[in-house]
């Protein structure tokens, strides 16, 4: 779903919205810029709740600075397979490796689904490239035949250079033409054979929690500015200067490796497990919160008692349900809003 727009300038720069396709130059300090449709669930997640009150510009400074980290956040990454989400479905690309019977691990590129194996011809003892639909591409095939040449030269053997070039040639011809089979060269002691590789794709990677906790500031903002109402936006502005603050400062060790969180992380049974997001809220004179549960197990969660010191406002307690399901391709988002 698509909020409609209720703001002539960007909530995040400030900078006056125009309608979009127009060309723009985001270093720029001055000058209007075109709206943009912001997910304000991530994309890379199944998000399909849609802002367009964010320039372009800014769209994309959140895709790179906040939105990538939650499809990289291990919880929602567990989360996504309890409910049946593989890896592959939220990751266009990543890198790992397979282990061959032997014990030998190869590195792999997955793209789109597709396991492609890395050729290895560093070592020359341990040379291999990838049979991809049964073919070895040529480039490949090239390159493994000047490093086996390199590794025969090496060896003493009672025959000439150019002989033993030859036999590489011939036997590297050989496994184009039959990858699959095994092919030996008792001359120059070579023989290249296929190699199974295990099913299971191994992958490691660093975890920045206070990174997703950057988007889920980002959501809160948005959030409230597409369904808050003004009075409320001016009563809670407490909480939209700290989530503001919270990414711009993005606060971290200079080597990335800790940070801090604004807001607190719930693991919900495993049983809650759906193929759906959840977004809870409430804003009221005493109280207000943000919920948001991905894949209906991981949750995370801000809350603010509010202290006084301004009139309340003429408005009773109104919380927020919406679901974005994502299961189906004409999935939206319902969204229900009721006063207590």
């Amino acid at each position: 779903m698509k909020f409609n727009p209720i703001s002539d300038a960007c909530i995040w720069c400030g900078r006056r919205l125009v309608q979009k396709g127009l060309p723009v130059d985001c270093k720029a300090g001055f000058g209007p810029r075109p709206r943009s449709d912001e997910h304000i669930i991530p994309a890379n997640i199944f998000g399909k709740i849609i802002t367009t009150d964010l320039c372009k510009c800014c769209n994309e400074f959140f895709g790179e600075k906040f939105d990538y980290a939650v499809v990289l956040d291990h919880q929602i990454c567990e989360a996504a397979a309890l409910a049946g989400i593989s890896v592959a479905a939220l990751w266009p690309s990543f890198k790992g490796h397979q282990v061959t019977p032997s014990g030998r691990q190869i590195p792999v590129d997955v793209r789109r689904g597709q396991v492609r194996p890395r050729a290895q011809l560093a070592a020359l003892n341990a040379l291999s490239i990838p049979i991809s639909d049964g073919r070895v591409d040529s480039g490949h095939a090239r390159d493994f035949a000047a490093r086996l040449k390199k590794k025969v030269r090496e060896k003493s053997l009672p025959i000439s250079r150019e002989e033993r070039d030859r036999r590489v040639d011939v036997l590297v011809e050989k496994m184009r033409n039959d990858p699959m089979g095994t092919h030996h060269d008792p001359e120059i002691d070579e023989r290249v054979t296929p190699t199974a590789l295990g099913n299971r794709i191994m992958f490691s990677r660093e975890t920045t929690p206070w990174e997703t906790q950057w988007c889920m500031a980002k959501m809160a903002l948005e959030f409230s500015h597409v369904l808050w109402p003004q009075v409320y936006k001016s009563y809670l502005h407490p909480c939209i200067d700290e989530w503001r603050r919270f990414m711009q400062e993005r606060q971290c060790s200079s080597d990335g490796k800790e940070g801090i969180g604004i807001f607190k992380v719930l693991d919900l049974p495993k049983e809650c497990a759906a193929s759906e997001h959840r977004v809870e809220g409430l804003t009221s004179p005493e109280f207000m919160y943000w919920k948001f549960t991905f894949f209906g197990t991981i949750q995370w969660v801000y809350e603010m008692k509010h202290h006084g010191g301004k009139p309340a406002p003429p408005l009773r307690a109104i919380t927020y349900r919406i679901v974005n399901p994502f299961d189906k391709p004409d999935a939206d988002a319902v969204v229900e809003v009721n006063k207590l």
